[in-house]
């Protein structure tokens, strides 16, 4: 009798179309929770720093005004290092982290604030008295 050869089942290799489709959908319900959320940290991050860095400058204009016969600045650029001014900082440590120049507000008897505009969440105030700081 002739013998007929049944084909006998390979194991399987790989995933189906199905398996890698709940894979992709999976990762990206999770990328779309993850997204906001690191969008809201970079914002609150962006604040931080440019509240940190309107108290620094309160310090860096009371610093010049001492040095100069309480002469008030009247643009925060004069505090940048030679030749753009005539004091150590850096364009960075006068520019907020969305890229704007921190800006400086006169009141009577030489009180003064500095502000950013906070990309347009607010406004960020320090200051000169050595109050807290201010903002969204």
């Amino acid at each position: 009798m002739l013998s007929r050869k049944v084909p006998q089942q390979t194991a399987r290799r790989g995933f189906t179309l199905t398996e890698m489709l709940v894979v992709v959908a999976i990762i990206v319900v999770l990328a779309g929770a993850a997204v906001p959320i690191t969008l809201n940290v970079l914002k609150e991050a962006k604040i931080d720093t440019a509240k940190s860095g309107c108290k620094t400058l309160v310090g860096q204009v009371r610093g010049y005004m001492t040095r100069h016969e309480n002469e008030p600045p009247q643009d925060l650029r004069i505090l940048l290092a030679p030749p753009e001014g005539q004091g150590s900082l850096t364009h960075d440590a006068i520019t907020d982290p969305w890229g704007n120049l921190y800006q400086i507000q006169w009141e009577a008897d030489d009180q003064f604030y500095i502000y950013s505009t906070a990309g347009g969440a607010g406004r960020i105030v320090a200051p000169s008295n050595g109050g807290p700081v201010q903002g969204p």
